[in-house]
């Protein structure tokens, strides 16, 4: 039987560490119309603007039970006043804005109404944040 080397085995081991670090810490920017709405969502935090503009912090991140897509992701306003839940899922997807290579659906709330945006969604360059 052949050993690999311990520096292969490193090496192997620092390229899965970078490919899950990267899918874990992906950002998006998506957008809505009729109503017009956008989401920019970053490894730790979101800027929502829907009428307004909110910053929100991510505490949870989740995909569906034994499958990595559909994604959701709980949302809380930075002042504790709102909160919104954004569930994409890796579907094309089509705006008045062009095509995306993910679907988003947003669930929120002005005061006591309840409210659910749809639109699209691409993943942002790392160089382009």
């Amino acid at each position: 039987m052949q050993r690999l080397p311990a520096l292969s085995i490193a090496i192997f081991g620092a390229c899965i560490f970078a490919v899950t670090a990267t899918a874990q810490g992906a950002s998006y920017l998506c957008q809505g119309t009729d109503p017009d709405w956008t989401i920019e969502l970053g490894p730790d935090s979101a800027q929502f603007t829907y009428g307004r503009s909110f910053r929100f912090s991510i505490p949870q991140r989740n995909s569906a039970q034994n499958r990595d897509w559909p994604r959701a992701m709980t949302l809380l306003e930075d002042q504790q006043r709102y909160t919104a839940i954004v569930v994409m899922d890796q579907k094309a997807c089509t705006t008045d804005l062009g095509d995306y290579a993910y679907s988003a659906y947003v669930l929120t709330q002005r005061a006591s109404a309840p409210i659910m945006l749809a639109g699209c969604c691409d993943l942002v360059a790392k160089d382009a944040e």
